[in-house]
């Protein structure tokens, strides 16, 4: 299958403005530039009315308007609501606690076992000297 391409040289100074202003909204819009075109090419296509162009034109139209929908399928980026992102907080939260709980276990344990075959431990640091 093959997937359409624009390809666009900018000869002036205006038209890398233009475009480096684009990149911007897009990334202030979190859209990725692809996406900001194709919306605008689809604002500027449902601007002008089939009823008021000529068959071909409303053809080229219509033909357009198909392209930029398979194109917009392919670059939509999955989104989470709020209560799952705050769901996925709370997962990585009680994670946290539990790996730190475990890191205390397996140091205290650690510490018996150094304890009982004879192994200095630094109280104040709550370091092991091996010596």
């Amino acid at each position: 299958m093959e997937y359409p391409q624009i390809n666009i040289k900018l000869l002036s100074e205006e038209d890398r403005e233009l475009v480096k202003q684009a990149k911007q909204r897009a990334e202030d819009l979190r859209l990725t530039f692809k996406e900001f075109v194709l919306d605008c090419i689809r604002n500027a296509l449902v601007e002008e009315s089939p009823d008021s162009a000529d068959s071909a034109t409303a053809a080229e139209i219509e033909a357009l308007k198909a392209q930029i929908a398979t194109l917009s399928e392919k670059v939509s980026i999955p989104s989470a609501t709020k209560t799952e992102v705050h769901t996925l907080q709370e997962r990585v939260n009680q994670l946290r606690v539990g790996i730190s709980n475990e890191i205390k276990k397996d140091r205290e344990q650690l510490a018996s076992m150094l304890e009982s075959i004879g192994c200095p431990r630094s109280r104040t640091l709550g370091v092991v000297h091996l010596t």
